[in-house]
């Protein structure tokens, strides 16, 4: 026979053969060490119950009489007119990164930045504002200041 032939011959008796020997072991089933015995049982209920030592925090009969409940304070829907402000729009991205990348330039120039996430038509744009001020006067000084130092040409809006 060729040598290449006895070669491969040779090769697959080595594997057959190992096959047998170890296949069996790797093929039996690990076994699970036993679980512990856990106790399921409730402890009994105590014998007494609890009675507070002292009635320090409980009102007297007079005091129990004059306990009001507390004042209904009413829930407000939108803020007052007098927390209205404004903001100067400096941005609308649909990049939150580059969003926030333009809120941390204004910040370190010195400015109050913020992101607002508002959708528009299906998409999510992302509004840099900076502000708010409550003096529409206050808020146009920063526009132009941001203008002149950013060379942004932003907007005056009411917030909120």
């Amino acid at each position: 026979m060729e040598r290449r032939l006895k070669n491969r011959l040779v090769g697959a008796v080595v594997l057959v053969a190992l096959a047998v020997v170890f296949l069996p072991e790797w093929l039996r089933p690990v076994a699970q060490p036993p679980a512990p015995a856990v106790d399921l049982t409730l402890p009994p209920p105590p014998a007494q119950t609890y009675q507070p030592k002292s009635s320090a925090f409980e009102p007297s009969g007079e005091q129990a009489g004059l306990a009001e409940p507390p004042p209904q304070v009413p829930v407000q829907d939108a803020p007052p007119a007098s927390l209205r402000g404004w903001v100067v729009q400096v941005g609308s991205f649909s990049n939150q990164a580059n969003a926030y990348r333009l809120s941390d330039q204004l910040r370190q120039g010195g400015y109050a930045a913020f992101v607002e996430a508002v959708t528009v038509n299906d998409r999510t744009l992302h509004r840099v504002r900076v502000g708010p001020e409550l003096s529409k006067s206050a808020a146009e000084n920063q526009r132009q200041a941001i203008a002149s130092a950013f060379q942004i040409e932003g907007r005056l809006m009411a917030y909120p």
